[in-house]
C-alpha cells in the first residue's frame, strides 16, 4: 500500500469559518456517540474540550470563556470515509504543539498516521504528520513538516523484533540525524513503551543523539527516561553533555551533580571521568569566589 501522506488540508486547517448545524457543547455532552476529551488548546491556561463523534467524521474544538464552551472548530471526513480510526487524542505541548491526534488504518498493513497541531496567533494549524507503515521485514517512516512544506521517507530494517535498537545503529552510522525530531521521539514513547526491555535501546538512542549535535532531541527523551526511572545514573551525565552541548551550563552542571552522588552512592566513585569531576569544582570555586565578591561589595559599600 503507497504511503500518502496528509497534506494542510486533509486533517486540521487553518481556523475556518464555521457551517452546517450547531453543535453546542450542551447538545453533545451526554451523547454517547462522542468521545469527550478535556484539554488546553489555545494555552490560556483553561481545559477546553475536545469532542470526537465515533460514527462520523466530525472532530469539534470548544473553548472555555468564562467556564461556557464555544464552539470555534468543525473538522470534517477526518477518517477518510472511514478508511482510517482515531484511537488516540492528547495534550501534546513542545514548541508550538499543543495536541496529538493518532489515527491507524483499518485494513492490512498496519499503517499509523499520527498528526502534531499547533496554535500560533490564534490559529490551529498541522504542524507535523507521520506515517508509519510497517511489513515483516521493514518499516517505512514518512514525515510531513508543514512550515518547510516538505516531506522526508526512510525504510528501516525491524532487525531483533527492537525498531529503537535499529533506529539507534543508523543514528550511530549518523544516518538519519534530522529525521528524528522530539515529535517523532514522542511518537516512538507512544508506540514503544519506556520499558525495561527498552530502556538501553532509547539511552544510547539518546547518547547517539547528543554525539550528532541534536542536544534539544537528547535532552527530550533523557528527561523522559529519567522522569520514570530516575535511579538511572547513565542517563545524568548523558543529559549534562547534551546539556553542556546546547550552551546551558547550570543545567549540565545540576546533571552531573546528582551522576556524582548516585555514582558515590553505588561505590562506583573511581569510575566518574576526570572531564566531569574538574567542571563541578571549578563551577563550586566559581561559585564561591563570587559570594565572596559579592560579601566584599556589600560590607565596603556600607562603611
Amino acid at each position: 500500500m503507497k504511503i500518502v501522506l496528509i497534506k494542510i488540508n486533509l486533517i486540521l486547517l487553518l481556523l475556518t469559518s464555521l457551517s452546517g448545524k450547531n453543535l453546542s457543547y450542551e447538545s453533545i455532552s451526554n451523547d454517547i456517540s462522542y468521545d469527550i476529551y478535556n484539554i488546553d488548546i489555545n494555552n490560556d491556561g483553561l481545559k477546553d474540550i475536545i469532542a470526537n463523534n465515533k460514527n462520523g467524521n466530525e472532530l469539534l474544538f470548544y473553548t472555555n470563556k468564562h467556564n461556557k464552551f464555544e464552539k470555534v472548530y468543525s473538522g470534517k471526513n477526518y477518517s477518510f470515509d472511514g478508511i482510517y480510526s482515531l484511537v488516540k487524542i492528547k495534550e501534546y505541548k513542545e514548541g508550538d504543539n499543543i495536541l496529538y491526534i493518532k489515527t491507524v488504518f483499518n485494513g492490512a498493513g498496519g499503517e499509523i498516521r499520527e498528526y502534531f497541531i499547533s496554535y500560533v496567533n490564534n490559529n490551529w494549524k498541522l504542524n507535523k504528520s507521520i506515517s508509519t507503515y510497517s511489513t515483516y521485514l521493514k518499516i517505512k517512516v514518512c514525515i510531513f513538516n508543514n512550515s518547510k512544506n516538505n516531506e522526508k521517507c526512510i525504510n528501516i530494517k525491524n532487525e531483533d523484533n527492537n525498531f529503537i535498537l535499529a533506529i539507534t545503529r543508523r543514528l550511530k552510522k549518523k544516518l538519519d540525524i534530522s529525521f528524528i525530531s522530539r515529535e517523532y521521539i514522542f511518537s516512538l514513547l507512544n508506540e514503544y513503551r519506556l520499558l525495561p526491555v527498552n530502556l538501553t535501546p532509547y539511552n544510547n538512542l539518546a547518547y547517539y543523539l547528543e554525539q550528532t549535535g541534536a542536544y534539544k532531541e537528547s535532552i527530550y527523551l533523557l528527561k523522559k527516561i529519567l522522569e520514570k526511572y530516575p535511579n538511572r545514573i547513565v542517563a545524568y551525565i548523558n543529559l549534562g553533555d547534551a546539556y553542556l552541548g546546547n550552551k546551558q551550563k547550570d543545567k549540565a552542571i545540576k546533571a552531573y551533580k546528582k551522576y556524582i552522588e548516585l555514582m558515590k552512592k553505588t561505590g562506583k566513585e573511581k569510575k566518574i571521568p576526570k572531564r566531569v569531576l574538574e567542571l563541578v569544582n571549578d563551577s563550586k570555586t566559581l561559585s564561591k569566589n563570587q559570594s565572596q565578591t559579592t560579601s566584599y561589595i556589600v560590607k565596603h559599600s556600607s562603611d
